[in-house]
């Protein structure tokens, strides 16, 4: 069989996987396509190609894309390639025509590629639950009982409308029946389908072009495939039905939505506290499935902590707290109602409460920043303080060095450009001081509290920019109301 140029064929005893990705998803009422919707800090597309690179980091899965295939495409690119396969192979169906329809397009880039496998997994791309340990158990119990096709199903109390698994005498499956085209007496069956499927390579790439749109939705059912099967020899195809009904379930809509992700976050909070992580109420912290934490860190109720976030061991996070793809090492302190964004915080550093950290901003050790202190771009020195109502924006400030009440580095000019301010290593910088960037104040200086500082400052030295204070006697009496007669 040839191959594409520079195309690897595959060992024919390897495991192939296509997922199926092209839908709309309608009931999601949204503009995006419904698989780049996220659930636990990631898409919904991204879990299942998760779930086959932990059961085998050499599958380069067949992903099919349709309406908004550009936008699944770019949501992938800005995954770390430590999460995803290293290779993800896309292809396009212009035409919604069913899921057989899909698997048959990936199978004809299959082929063009001259790769050949022993089976070939078959996953949707809207199920963030499933995991390595599930598709294993398919994988095995597929070898096991020798079949052509085997499905992974549930069996719930309340089946709904999804598709009915039809076995005989023998409990071997004959064909899975969609609730639209099933008698009423089918419709009973409470063994359902899950949409993920282990197939036998050769039997899927002459079957596949089998597949008729005979059906009340006129679309290529990949499903059909297990009659096909059934009927070349007794067992042919089987289904494994597991109990945890909803590591199965597809994501179709907003409730749904909610459901996994609570889910996977209830997950990623056992995880932590497994590996040690004090976690004071776990359904009530939010916590990204990215998320890195170290032993003995302990996470108060209402706590949100997303994207490419690591924390450090010996951590307290107060109620209240938001941080975002940043770096908090060991040992730090943040208080109630901080916001974190895009910024490293040192060790043994005090945030809060109610601080604000702006992207690119570097909190030195033992740092205290306190209430009400917002700061963007800021690289803040080991042992520096600003303990209340200051903003420091563009700046770099040295070690302990205190900064007090009210001071503002005013970064931002008129013509629509930012500069920066630099300050030293042990300033005392008063309250209720501005300082008009571009502009340094050296080491061991002193700035008076209501000064304006426009020039820089040497070593050693004390800035005072105050006007001269004049009381004028008996003033206030002509502006204080006149007291009442009683």
């Amino acid at each position: 069989m040839k191959t594409e140029k520079g195309v690897k064929r595959v060992m024919k005893n390897e495991i192939g996987a296509i997922v199926l990705a092209a839908g709309k998803g309608t009931r999601m009422k949204s503009e995006l396509p419904k698989v780049i919707h996220e659930v636990g800090g990631f898409p919904l597309v991204a879990y299942p190609l998760f779930a086959l690179k932990e059961l085998d980091s050499q599958i380069s899965p067949y992903l099919v894309l349709g309406f908004g295939k550009e936008k699944v495409e770019e949501c992938l690119s800005f995954i770390n390639r430590e999460y995803l396969p290293k290779a993800i192979v896309t292809v396009l169906q212009k035409n919604q025509n069913g899921t057989g329809d899909a698997v048959r397009l990936a199978m004809e880039k299959i082929q063009k590629r001259g790769e050949h496998f022993s089976e070939v997994l078959i996953l949707n791309g809207d199920v963030p639950l499933i995991d390595k340990s599930d598709l294993r158990k398919l994988i095995n119990y597929h070898k096991e009982k020798k079949s052509l096709v085997t499905v992974l199903g549930t069996r719930l109390k309340n089946p709904g409308k999804l598709g009915r698994l039809v076995k005989d005498s023998k409990e071997n499956l004959i064909k899975i029946t969609e609730y639209e085209d099933a008698s009423e007496e089918v419709r009973r069956i409470l063994e359902v389908n899950g949409g993920i499927y282990c197939i036998d390579f050769e039997f899927l790439s002459s079957s596949i072009h089998q597949l008729q749109s005979k059906n009340r939705q006129k679309e290529f059912y990949l499903t059909d495939l297990v009659e096909i099967a059934s009927k070349k020899r007794r067992g042919a195809a089987q289904a494994l039905c597991i109990q945890e009904s909803l590591k199965l379930k597809g994501v179709n809509d907003r409730v749904e939505k909610s459901v996994a992700d609570r889910a996977l976050r209830i997950k990623k909070a056992w995880k932590l506290m497994e590996a040690g992580v004090d976690l004071l109420s776990p359904s009530e912290s939010w916590i990204d499935w990215k998320v890195e934490i170290g032993k003995d860190t302990r996470i108060w109720p209402d706590a949100v902590i997303l994207g490419e976030t690591a924390i450090g061991s010996g951590c307290e996070i107060q109620n209240g707290v938001r941080i975002e793809s940043s770096k908090i090492s060991d040992g730090v302190v943040i208080k109630q109602g901080t916001v974190i964004e895009g910024s490293v915080v040192w060790e043994n550093a005090v945030l809060g409460p109610y601080a604000h950290l702006r992207p690119e901003t570097e909190i030195g050790k033992g740092a205290k920043v306190g209430n009400f202190v917002e700061m963007k771009k800021t690289k803040f020195g080991a042992g520096a303080k600003a303990s209340h109502l200051s903003y420091l924006g563009d700046a770099e400030v040295g070690e302990e060095t205190n900064i007090g009440c009210g001071f503002i580095t005013c970064n931002y000019t008129a013509r629509r450009e930012k500069h920066q301010t630099k300050i030293g290593k042990n300033v005392f910088l008063g309250s209720d001081c501005q300082a008009i960037a571009p502009v340094t104040i050296e080491d061991n200086s002193i700035v008076a509290s209501g000064t304006t500082i426009t020039r820089n400052v040497k070593e050693g030295d004390l800035a005072i920019s105050r006007t001269k204070q004049e009381n004028k006697s008996g003033y206030a009496k002509r502006y204080l109301p006149k007291k009442k007669k009683s």
